[in-house]
């Protein structure tokens, strides 16, 4: 109990750099806001964490995953550490209450924020729409294809580009498979489509409103920088999970979003915290799969608060306004920032809605 405890414990220090932090920290607010850096993550810890923003009246506690930006202060329980990995991938390890140590360099470590989403407005469960390959890149040159069940007793697969069939197979039955390896090789930076035809009912994943859902491959090149940086994340010197996390988080950034939440859907079975059901909704968001982020926003919610992180809690239901169009959650969100005395995200939100 005492090692899962740890575990946990360790992964929320590890997303409290990577998940959004905007810029590289200081220890003190500076006059000017800094750039946006990219992430930075609180990746490993002994003990609960607090953490206080500029402009925030008291410490809140955090989960993995957290947030820091300029001006934040950390505080570990007395005689704790935390480990926090910066957006150049550099560890960093802080001891007492402290600002982030990450220096402003070129961030490996990139993403931006889910955006208002149109809520579907019809029932899609009798439509096999697309899980993945779906608003992505992807790094196999064969990759996986998935969709939703509709429980037909076979389907009909195809791949398109520009507007022409490449490849199809009949009678395909469960929920997904593996693009074949005597199929047309795909080349890098293509735009491809997958379509998935229910042979029992005639309905098609094409009947799914959303729109921008293909994928494309990585090249060459950027797949061998990803591989790099892939390696460089996998060998830090910190717990399995929280090196997994790290590393959707960059996947993230590089646009393979299906791999990423693929991973975090791993990690989340083993470390339940409430930022990663939070990064899990940003990427269904921005894979374009509303149904799915509201749930995944949910669990986000579920969880900030059990466990009081307030931040997140306001983060999940800007999300939920953002995938259901729904103005309660918004009202929500603005109290719980005001609450935390973040009057700037506050006025924000009034201004802007979900955008």
């Amino acid at each position: 109990m005492k090692r899962t405890t740890e575990r946990r414990i360790a992964f929320a220090a590890l997303l409290l750099v990577l998940v959004g932090a905007l810029a590289g920290c200081g220890g003190t607010a500076p006059a000017t806001p800094a750039p946006d850096l990219g992430p930075n993550l609180l990746i490993e810890s002994q003990e609960p964490v607090s953490l206080k923003r500029d402009g925030w009246t008291d410490y809140v506690p955090v989960s993995l995953g957290a947030k820091v930006r300029q001006g934040d202060l950390i505080r570990p329980d007395e005689g704790q550490e935390v480990k926090i990995l910066c957006s150049d991938l550099s560890l960093k390890t802080v001891k007492g209450e402290s600002g982030c140590p990450c220096k402003a360099k070129e961030p490996v470590l990139v993403y931006g924020p889910a955006r208002m989403l149109t809520p579907r407005g019809q029932d899609l469960r009798q439509i096999p729409y697309i899980l993945y390959p779906r608003n992505t890149a992807v790094l196999e040159e064969r990759p996986a294809l998935r969709w939703h069940d509709t429980g037909a007793s076979g389907y009909t697969v195809e791949i398109g580009q520009g507007g022409r069939t490449i490849w199809q197979q009949k009678g395909v039955p469960g929920t997904e498979m593996r693009y074949p390896d005597d199929a047309p090789a795909l080349q890098p930076g293509a735009d491809y489509l997958l379509t998935v035809t229910d042979e029992t009912s005639g309905h098609h994943s094409g009947e799914d409103p959303a729109k921008g859902l293909g994928f494309q491959v990585l090249g060459a090149e950027e797949q061998a920088t990803v591989e790099a940086q892939r390696d460089q994340i996998l060998a830090l010197p910190v717990d399995e999970p929280a090196r997994r996390f790290a590393l959707a988080v960059y996947y993230a950034g590089q646009r393979l979003r299906g791999d990423a939440l693929a991973i975090l859907d791993e990690v989340s079975a083993g470390l339940d915290s409430p930022a990663v059901h939070l990064w899990r909704g940003d990427l269904l968001a921005a894979m374009q799969l509303p149904d799915e982020a509201e749930a995944a926003y949910r669990a986000a919610l579920a969880k900030a608060q059990a466990v009081e992180d307030r931040e997140t809690e306001a983060a999940a239901q800007v999300g939920l306004c953002r995938v259901t169009g729904q103005a309660d959650w918004l009202e929500k969100a603005i109290q719980a920032y005001e609450t935390l005395g973040d009057q700037e995200q506050a006025d924000k939100l009034r201004a802007e809605g979900c955008q």
